[in-house]
């Protein structure tokens, strides 16, 4: 599949946030939920560390390859 300058997803930032215990010693929050998609994987938690990590959570990956779940199939902060 090509993707050209007219596909609406040319440009778009993407924030891939992983789980480790080190997001607490930054306070990111702000910068990536200011992205125009936030992705997390597995089990992860942002109720509490806003902060730290943000709170949106935009697409998500299970662990062992589930499928992708949007925001809306995943409820409020977990």
């Amino acid at each position: 599949m090509k993707i050209t300058d007219q596909d609406p997803r040319v440009g778009l930032r993407i924030a891939l946030v992983g789980n480790g215990r080190g997001a607490v010693r930054h306070k990111k929050g702000a910068k990536i939920d200011a992205h125009d998609l936030v992705a997390r994987f597995n089990f992860f938690k942002t109720k509490g560390y806003e902060l730290h990590c943000g709170s949106r959570v935009d697409i998500w990956q299970g662990r062992g390859g589930e499928d992708l779940w949007t925001h809306r199939q995943l409820g409020k902060n977990r």
